[in-house]
């Protein structure tokens, strides 16, 4: 969580290194508009967003509506980006463009990658009163179209495939998850399961 300058800047630094690792690359992303260069200002944007919210004073509350209203905007233009503040740890990498959607509650580490169109938030039903998200690990990856939803955990270095809905928990570090509902196919070190 990004909570003074300090932090902020590690943030864009490391995201700023995926997308635009060197000077080259940022000014040729911003000459041709290229994706890596909308999906940085995006997140870039995100990060500036979190910092006001979690700073106090009239000041920051004003910038964190700004920027809140300036992240949506973009989030449209790359096709559905729709990610609450506070939910990423820093390092997040987003393939492509199309929808990726979190919900507030949702806790997600650091090193996340999908290739995008993912939802990661609540069932959304009677049964889930108290409005528990996912929370999941560090270095996890999540295939296209891949959902997680509800109170569950997915541990670190996880892979969710493609299209996979995962509704309960992997504990298992490393384990290959895919299927719908989604199920553990292959354990760290394993072959097959």
């Amino acid at each position: 969580m990004i909570e003074n300058k300090a932090d902020l800047r590690e943030y864009l630094e490391a995201e700023k290194k995926i997308y635009l690792p060197t000077r080259k690359k940022h000014i040729e992303g911003f000459m041709l508009g290229s994706k890596n260069y909308h999906i940085w200002k995006y997140l870039r944007i995100l990060r500036i967003s979190e910092y006001h919210l979690n700073s106090s004073g009239s000041y920051h509350k004003l910038m964190y509506a700004v920027n809140r209203r300036r992240k949506y905007r973009l989030g449209y233009k790359l096709g559905g980006f729709e990610i609450c503040e506070n939910t990423f740890g820093k390092g997040l990498t987003v393939y492509h463009y199309g929808p990726v959607i979190t919900a507030a509650g949702v806790r997600i580490g650091e090193n996340f990658v999908t290739a995008g169109n993912i939802c990661i938030g609540f069932k959304g039903n009677a049964e889930d009163k108290d409005r528990r998200g996912p929370q999941i690990g560090d270095n996890v990856y999540m295939g296209w179209g891949a959902t997680v939803i509800g109170d569950v955990r997915v541990a670190d270095n996880a892979v969710i495939g493609a299209g996979a809905v995962v509704t309960k928990s992997i504990d298992e570090e490393g384990a290959v998850a895919a299927g719908v509902p989604a199920v553990v196919i292959r354990a760290r070190g394993t072959e097959n399961v």
